[in-house]
């Protein structure tokens, strides 16, 4: 799915919270074409469930899913269901890992 700038598009990006420099500089990327994106961050205040809940409403509100693996190909736990939730509600997914968001 190709999107054009200022496109009201949301984009959301899974990955675990141990690819934070991958992370934004993938959220830098469609920000900078004028595309919404959510992704995941440190929530210190907030209860797990809560977080979860959050995020699983933002998958479900998203045109597009971004996920980004670990530095060994694979995907954390929580990233997985995600993905799986995401699957289940038909939504397109990209699957990036990090030598691919090295060369963006």
């Amino acid at each position: 799915m190709l999107f054009k700038k200022g496109e009201d598009v949301k984009v959301i990006i899974i990955a675990s919270l141990s690819q934070e420099d991958e992370i934004k500089k993938v959220a830098d990327i469609y920000e900078k074409i004028g595309i919404t994106v959510a992704y995941p961050t440190r929530q210190q205040n907030k209860e797990f469930s809560q977080i979860v809940e959050d995020y699983l409403y933002r998958i479900s509100m998203a045109d597009k899913v971004v996920a980004i693996t670990k530095d060994d190909g694979t995907f954390g736990e929580g990233a997985i269901y995600e993905i799986a939730f995401a699957k289940y509600l038909n939504k397109p997914i990209e699957i990036l890992n990090t030598e691919q968001i090295f060369y963006l």
